[in-house]
């Protein structure tokens, strides 16, 4: 096994077997050796039993394959084991990188023909994943000697067919940073020919092929942990970044483990002086980056590692001594992926199951929060990020520090179970595991009664834990759905959609909730636009304008810190008094901050100031898309119709668009569905329904007011509490019976904390009617 090992180092470290004539020092592998070297490791047999190596993708202009090197005990199988991915280089000139993961490769080949215990236990307990290069042409460009400065991919930016760059830093117009490529704020990437030119985000997120397969590749695997590898032409060099630390105050939900990790990591890593460790901060420029994407995106902690000094290409000496410091890093964050770390062994990892088969489930969601001293709950989620799911075993795993945490997991068509605490501690890994029930499966018939204009009806569905949309044609239509609850929403071409929701408890086997729909047609407009210029609006706040049929909510790109815009138009009803139901249709797309800038849309009652509807958003989907929200109830003669945005004073994002606007109502009052069924008896009963109404008691209140509600029959009550911004603070869903009920609210949110002093809007929706009242909350 020595002897083939040597063949392979000779092959690796410069016996310019496939080399050609580089001007780079030959210590540093060429795109051909690393090539050359893949396909050679393969023919030695031994190493089938731990390496497998795979072509994950081809580059964007010049199709030259990207390489992974898997290293496990089993290589060509997925296992119940924590997957890690360590990539050398991104960009061109940064090679050192490429130098530290086939360093890796090494190092693991070698443990493996000696018999190294650390070794055979990472191979035995883990997937560790190692691409060198996913910027095969850049590497080209730098070893050919035609830029040894580039930094990019060779796309053809300004599609003259030949590629274009200046030798030098900067002033490249070709090729696309892939650093500034990922879509989670792609948007603050450099544009087209801005500065130097050598970081453009290239035309849209994801356009290049390199940073597709690298993201395929962690969408596939759902790595734990992740290193990216870089060298520092210009700013900090020796630095280990994590995510992430906008303008010095926002952070992301695990940046306790973060920046726990980092920093153990830092302290494995001696600088090239010797005399100190890498230093460690967090990000501080959301700009399209690989690793705000892994984590978002993934859930997998991707540390970016600066290596090296402002000398990009040090000589031999420096090269084999950088790679020996960093290898003491990697080593450390394999160990920590399945616990063998002295500094902390802290992480939360179990299999969620189907209790009634005990199969594993795939995609349960797992959400986590960590309990405070004062019993409250800090989420460890975001609405940045995509939601934590388990593998194809069952399998999830979450590194924490240690602390007492509350675990939630959810699965479509279960029911979810909760852990209120459960301890992790630095000196071993905790063990939850879940066996989820199976929701009840219910039959439901639905008659769909001939819609005007295609006929054709748009039903959409939906719990907590799943949705579903179907196109169905008028007639009955019976399908089953699993689950304690359901909402429809049905609309039609021309006609007025209807939602419904149903618990579905009351249900048992052998029972049918069936029910028909007739959608009121021929709607009354009450106001529409089409945004080509603001004649009916008042602007009280802001900067909104129009531009290209489009209302912008600020005039730059991003919209200002500190912000309050509001601009409102007066809506006459009363030509329509007998007016039963109101909706409004936009087609829009907003980017605002997370859980923090808020856009709402309201409608007010002019005479009395009630709110009548509201709608809040407080997250991203800035592609055009069009949504339609409801009211039910008497409406007023007059009412007038706001929309607002509020920031906070950091952040600011692309803010809102909206292509069109429009008010509808309808006479037909909301048809209910009666759900007292017999067993058996396969039909619910369609009936005109009495209003719902509701009082409040204390108002205003200090510690909690009670509202006292009033159903005409058995339903599923939505109570939703928003502040005066439109921002929701509160949600719940009630089962009540027919009559009186009610429901407490202490002045807190979701998460417990209690609200500020100031007025707040109740609003309760059932299966057939809408209502909001004001709450004051005064201090104690």
């Amino acid at each position: 096994m020595r002897k083939l090992l040597s063949i392979l180092m000779i092959l690796t470290f410069g016996s310019g077997l496939t080399r050609g004539d580089s001007v780079i020092n030959p210590r540093y592998h060429t795109y051909e050796e690393i090539v050359a070297f893949a396909d050679s490791i393969q023919n030695i047999s031994a190493y089938n039993a731990i390496l497998d190596v795979r072509e994950i993708g081809r580059s964007n202009n010049e199709d030259l394959p990207i390489y992974a090197f898997k290293f496990s005990d089993n290589p060509t199988l997925d296992e119940d084991e924590p997957a890690l991915l360590f990539t050398g280089q991104c960009h061109a000139e940064e090679i050192l990188g490429v130098e530290i993961t086939m360093g890796l490769i090494d190092s693991l080949l070698h443990g493996f023909d000696n018999f190294n215990s650390h070794i055979g236990a990472i191979l035995q307990n883990l997937e560790v994943w190692i691409v060198p290069t996913y910027n095969p042409e850049g590497l080209r460009v730098v070893h050919d000697g035609l830029d040894v400065t580039y930094r990019k991919n060779k796309t053809d930016n300004n599609g003259n067919g030949s590629f274009d760059f200046v030798e030098g830093i900067g002033f490249d117009i070709d090729g696309v940073d892939f650093n500034r490529n990922y879509d989670f704020n792609w948007i603050f990437g450099d544009a087209y020919e801005v500065g130097d030119y050598d970081y453009y985000r290239g035309p849209a997120p994801f356009s290049e092929s390199e940073t597709r397969a690298i993201a395929d590749l962690a969408k596939q695997e759902k790595f734990l942990l992740s290193v990216a590898y870089h060298s520092a032409r210009s700013g900090t060099p020796e630095i280990i970044y994590y995510s992430w630390e906008w303008e010095d105050t926002k952070n992301p939900p695990d940046i306790e483990i973060m920046r726990s990790m980092a920093e153990t990591l830092s302290q494995r890593v001696i600088n090239e002086s010797g005399d100190g460790n890498y230093a460690v901060t967090p990000g501080k420029t959301p700009r399209g980056n690989a690793h705000d994407w892994f984590y978002t995106q993934t859930g997998a902690i991707q540390f970016l590692v600066e290596v090296g000094t402002n000398n990009l290409q040090p000589n031999t000496n420096i090269v084999n001594g950088t790679v020996a410091r960093n290898l003491e890093g990697l080593f450390y964050l394999m160990d920590r992926a399945f616990g063998r770390t002295p500094e902390s062994k802290s992480m939360i990892r179990g299999i969620v199951r189907d209790a009634s088969d005990s199969f594993p489930l795939e995609g349960a969601q797992i959400k986590i929060g960590k309990r405070k001293a004062d019993g409250s709950i800090k989420p460890l989620e975001g609405l940045m990020m995509k939601p934590r799911v388990t593998d194809g075993f069952g399998r999830y795993r979450r590194l924490l520090t240690q602390g007492t945490y509350q675990v939630i997991a959810s699965a479509p068509g279960f029911r979810p179970d909760t852990v209120a605490s459960i301890l992790t501690s630095d000196n071993y890994a905790s063990i939850l595991d879940f066996s989820l029930e199976p929701a009840p499966i219910h039959n439901i018939e639905m008659e769909l009664s001939q819609a005007s204009g295609s006929g054709q009806y748009q039903v959409m569905m939906w719990d907590a834990y799943q949705r579903d949309t179907l196109q169905l044609a008028a007639g009955t239509h019976d399908f089953e759905w699993q689950g304690d609850e359901i909402s429809l929403q049905i609309s039609a071409p021309g006609c007025f959609p209807e939602i419904h929701h149903f618990d579905l408890r009351p249900y048992t086997e052998g029972m049918t909730l069936s029910f028909s729909v007739d959608l009121p047609s021929e709607p009354t407009l009450v106001y529409e636009t089409d945004f080509q210029h603001l004649d009916a609006w008042q602007i009280s706040a802001g900067e909104w304008f129009v531009e290209n049929g489009v209302l912008i909510s600020q005039p730059d790109l991003f919209y200002g810190v500190g912000l309050t815009a509001e601009m409102s138009m007066d809506l006459d009803l009363s030509s329509t008094p007998e007016a039963q139901r109101l909706g409004v249709r936009l087609t829009h797309s907003y980017e605002v901050e997370w859980h923090v800038d808020t856009l709402a849309l309201e409608i007010w009652d002019t005479q009395s100031s009630e709110l009548i509807l509201t709608k809040a958003w407080f997250d991203q989907r800035f592609s055009p898309h069009t949504e339609t929200l409801l009211t039910h109830g008497d409406l007023p003669e007059a009412a007038q119709l706001k929309l607002l945005f509020h920031s906070d004073s950091t952040v600011g994002f692309r803010g809102w668009r909206i292509d069109s606007l429009s008010v509808f109502v309808v006479d037909d009052p909301v048809v209910g569905i009666d759900l007292n069924q017999k067993q058996g008896a396969g039909q619910a009963i369609r009936q005109g329904l009495a209003p719902m109404t509701a009082m409040t008691s204390p108002n205003p209140f200090q510690i909690q007011t009670r509202l006292d509600i009033q159903v005409p029959t058995a339903d599923l009550l939505h109570i939703q509490v928003f502040d005066v911004r439109g921002r929701e603070v509160y949600n719940t869903r009630q089962t009540v019976q027919a009559g009186s009920n009610s429901w407490v609210w202490h002045g807190q949110d979701m998460i417990g904390h209690r609200m500020s002093t100031g007025l707040y809007f109740v609003k309760l929706t059932s299966s057939s009617a809408s209502i909001s009242k004001k709450l004051l909350m005064i201090d104690p």
